[in-house]
């Protein structure tokens, strides 16, 4: 199913002979594409242009996201993972993977490695993920000394996405993984 979103511009006043006559411009902003009976679609209007940017929200699933998914993306996730949840959002161009998971304390460190980040960057009672990704991934994670977060810039390899890791340390060994990618 696809949606057409039209939006009325302000009202403009023409002048015809000695006639004034108000018009009303209507613009077709773009389609918000299809939408599957558990999924979100938002669309945002773009100041600038008044065209409507489109954002397309997959539910958050569970278990291993698909390895094209993670592939898109540039990531991998550590083996030793379980409790995976994952979400992608589309807008018109790039994209935003959410994906939450448990892994041991080590493995967490070794895999944040393997993405290109450093063990010793991450910063406690700190998260790199805003609050407009929080409401996008629908996750509540709250500040502590527990929780410890690193940005890792764009690579200058393909494919180019940034990545953002908050791990949150438990007294049991298994942290929870909060990871926010963009291409």
């Amino acid at each position: 199913m696809t949606t057409e979103i039209r939006r009325v511009r302000r009202c403009a006043v023409h002048a015809v002979g000695a006639t004034v006559a108000p018009v009303l411009t209507l613009a077709a902003c773009g389609e918000t594409g299809s939408r599957g009976p558990t999924g979100d679609a938002s669309a945002q209007a773009d100041g600038a242009t008044e065209r409507v940017k489109t954002t397309s929200i997959s539910p958050e699933l569970e278990g291993q996201p698909p390895i094209g998914l993670l592939k898109r993306y540039g990531v991998s996730l550590p083996e030793a993972a379980t409790a995976i949840r994952y979400r992608e959002v589309l807008p018109r161009s790039g994209g935003t993977l959410h994906v939450r998971m448990r892994v041991p304390d080590a493995a967490a460190r070794e895999w944040l490695t393997a993405l290109g980040g450093n063990a010793s960057d991450l910063t406690r009672a700190w998260s790199p993920i805003n609050r407009h990704e929080l409401h996008e991934s629908g996750w509540d994670i709250a500040v502590s000394g527990a929780l410890f977060g690193v940005w890792i810039p764009v690579a200058k390899s393909e494919p180019e996405t940034d990545k953002k890791v908050v791990i949150v340390e438990r007294s049991s060994g298994i942290a929870q993984i909060y990871l926010v990618t963009n291409r």
